[in-house]
């Protein structure tokens, strides 16, 4: 039945070329000459990793990707990626290489395009699908979310702040005791501290627990502030770099070292896609002819990489 189909869909072009009613519109071909890559995106939401709501298996499987055992070890290798994908071992592999480059452009999307209330949220979110967790609700709650099981972070409990450096850090000194109480190894938090240009993180990681959460911080009324030297202190990662124009860039050396075949793909892919859109919206048959000829130049590129 496919064979069929696929013999039927090359004689439906034949005729077309033979009539010149198709205009051929070459791919890409070569990816330096792309203004932008057009890899696949991912649309990050509150919901993700929220308990009641279903996180696509997609987003899950990309983020399943990144290697580490610990929330650091995960950092630390979006790190490396970033600066040099062959140092984690990702040359060749076209699943590690494509989860590394949505996973980087979710977190540029959350540090340029969102204010602080909603990034931080989003931050959260982001947090938890990399840490295999689950994101907490409500505000009676200091924990943002939970570490995966298959993670060996010793403490299970998170918080997380997405902040700019003169922000304090600060929470419910009831509610700290109350999470302490849960988790007897204590709250880790996690804080990205966001550079002036919007392009970059600076990722710091403590642990506060029964013993030492009082020396860490400086109580005031009902609330607890950390002390920010001490969180400066410990710091896990930095990213920068992290614009829409240098990911873009990044991701295209990454592929181009993978497959040349990879960019011809997503850039066909594009192409079928404006030449639709343009057929639909405008009725203009040209653009029509050139999305059938751009899909039999797509079809016949994935068949190269699949087979």
């Amino acid at each position: 039945m496919n064979k069929n189909l696929s013999q039927l869909d090359n004689l439906i072009v034949e005729i077309l070329r033979e009539k010149n009613l198709l205009q051929e519109q070459a791919p890409v071909a070569k990816r330096k000459e792309m203004e932008s890559l057009p890899f696949p995106k991912l649309s990050i939401t509150e919901n993700w990793g929220k308990p009641g709501n279903k996180t696509p298996e997609l987003v899950m499987s990309i983020f399943g990707k990144i290697e580490g055992n610990t929330i650091q070890a995960k950092i630390d290798y979006l790190t490396r990626f970033f600066i040099d994908e062959c140092s984690v071992n990702i040359c060749g592999q076209i699943d590690k290489a494509l989860s590394g480059i949505l996973v980087l452009d979710v977190l540029s999307s959350v540090l340029n395009d969102y204010g602080a209330s909603s990034g931080g949220f989003l931050f959260e979110s982001f947090m938890a699908l990399l840490a295999q967790g689950s994101v907490e609700s409500g505000n009676r709650n200091i924990v943002d979310f939970n570490i995966g099981g298959d993670l060996e972070d010793l403490s299970k409990s998170a918080s997380l702040k997405l902040i700019k450096p003169t922000t304090q850090i600060k929470g419910s000194i009831a509610l700290l005791k109350q999470a302490l109480e849960r988790d007897p190894n204590g709250v880790t938090y996690i804080v990205g501290m966001k550079g002036e240009d919007l392009a970059s993180v600076r990722i710091y990681q403590i642990t506060l627990t029964a013993d030492n959460w009082e020396s860490m911080t400086k109580k005031k009324d009902t609330q607890f502030i950390i002390d920010k030297k001490i969180v400066m202190s410990n710091p896990i990662a930095e990213l920068s770099g992290l614009s829409p124009e240098n990911l873009s860039r990044s991701a295209r050396l990454i592929l181009d070292s993978i497959d040349e075949n990879i960019g011809k793909i997503y850039s066909n892919l594009k192409l079928l896609s404006d030449n639709m859109t343009k057929y639909f919206i405008d009725n203009n048959a040209t653009a029509g002819k050139n999305a059938i000829a751009t899909a039999d130049l797509l079809k016949n590129t994935v068949e190269k990489v699949i087979d």
